[in-house]
């Protein structure tokens, strides 16, 4: 996530260590978890995160979206390496570990409806701008402004469009968003194929506190996809193997839970 974030900073051309500039950038990994499913209980084990932009009427989301503190960065002023060596001699890195970054402490854990139902665009609606679209659509999306996207975007509830136009003014985080699904392979084998969020393991996203990541321009937006598309392909297959193994070990406690005897 650091390496994406630190990639969009660049192409940006915002020097981090230009001390006038209060431009920032961060990057996440938010996983989708199916509701009903073992995931949502192996992610957040102790205690559910609460929903946010959930509709207030008889529509049931699938997947939840996790914004999770853990899987989030404030990309920093100065570039630490991305790994080090271990018992490296003379250049040798064929032994490497990477880095510890430190989380943002600014984002708060939080579950993001994700509403899908084959062949029914009225509840693919209800969806909030950024990850839960891109998900739902299968596609790249990009929020030059968020300001702007909110108080164009009326196929909202009004009492859901009132508390997003009150998240999105009020969050100094993100004031353009790029989010990007992640799957083990691309996101359309064939251009006929219908988009389903279940192929997907969660979106990448990327943030700048001001309006205009990518300048602004939608054919940057898309260039970039195309330039990371093989670390974006990287990141879904880490995310296939992380998720299943904290479904493994949520599976082996439940296990270990129906054998214990009680006293």
């Amino acid at each position: 996530m650091t390496a994406f974030g630190r990639l969009a900073r660049t192409y940006d051309n915002v020097n981090p260590a230009d001390p006038s500039s209060d431009i920032e950038y961060r990057a996440n990994l938010m996983l989708s978890l199916e509701v009903g499913g073992l995931s949502l209980d192996a992610v957040f084990p102790e205690q559910k995160p609460p929903v946010r932009f959930e509709v207030p009427f008889d529509a049931k989301p699938s997947y939840f979206l996790a914004v999770d503190q853990r899987l989030s960065i404030k990309i920093g002023t100065r570039n630490k390496s991305l790994f080090k060596a271990l018992n490296g001699k003379d250049g040798d890195f064929s032994e490497i570990e990477p880095n510890d970054f430190t989380q943002d402490r600014d984002v708060k854990d939080a579950l993001l409806p994700v509403y899908w139902k084959d062949n029914d665009k009225t509840l693919s609606n209800y969806n909030m701008i950024g990850a839960p679209t891109a998900i739902v659509k299968g596609e790249n999306v990009f929020i030059p402004d968020t300001h702007f996207s909110i108080e164009n975007a009326k196929n909202y509830p009004e009492d859901i469009q009132v508390l997003a136009k009150d998240y999105f003014y009020g969050d100094k985080k993100g004031r353009s968003i790029v989010s990007m699904p992640v799957a083990t392979r691309h996101f359309k084998c064939d251009p006929n194929e219908l988009p389903k969020p279940s192929i997907y393991f969660g979106t990448i996203n990327l943030y700048r506190n001001e309006e205009n990541i990518f300048s602004g321009h939608n054919d940057n937006f898309r260039f970039f996809c195309d330039f990371t598309r093989p670390l974006s392909l990287i990141m879904g297959r880490m995310s296939e193997a992380h998720l299943g193994t904290l479904i493994l070990l949520q599976k082996n406690k439940l296990n270990i839970k129906k054998v214990v005897p009680t006293v």
